[in-house]
């Protein structure tokens, strides 16, 4: 009875260390150079962007990291606006089974920091096969102002994250 025990216990301890080795938010800190505010950044008709590169299966388990960096200045209108956060709000269309989380709390990531966004579960045989287009919502909080901002966005990262 205590090798069954023990057996299970050595068999949950390596479960939860294998869960947070996957959910694990190595940001790049290379990538606070860039002009990018998600990375792998939106695919575009093979010139620009890698998209999401891992396709999602129906009931096979699945796991994908964007790395998010807030900027500490952020164009809006053409014009420089100085940033405290971006707050991660949701990331839509995702097939069923399939869920977001944050490396942050609240998903909120403070000017000139990384962050991930975690897309993991398990799509059902309710989704239908096909493509996904999904969107990242943020809010850019600007002083106590704060203004949502859809990511990808023709202006500000044009293309698609399909999955």
């Amino acid at each position: 009875m205590f090798r069954l025990y023990t057996t299970l216990l050595i068999l949950l301890l390596s479960i939860s260390y294998t869960a947070a080795q996957e959910m694990n938010c190595e940001a790049d800190s290379a990538l606070l150079t860039t002009d990018f505010i998600v990375s792998p950044t939106p695919y575009v008709n093979d010139t620009l962007g890698e998209g999401i590169v891992e396709p999602a299966c129906i009931n096979t388990a699945y796991f994908q990291r964007f790395i998010v960096k807030a900027p500490s200045v952020f164009i809006a209108g053409g014009f420089p606006v100085t940033v405290s956060s971006f707050r991660i709000d949701s990331v839509t269309n995702l097939p069923d089974g399939l869920t977001y989380s944050c490396s942050t709390e609240d998903c909120v990531v403070l000017a000139d920091s990384l962050a991930c966004i975690f897309l993991s579960g398990t799509p059902t045989s309710v989704n239908e096969a096909g493509d996904y287009e999904l969107v990242i919502a943020l809010t850019v909080s600007v002083g106590s102002f704060g203004f949502p901002v859809l990511y990808p966005d023709s202006t500000l990262a044009p293309g698609t994250y399909v999955l």
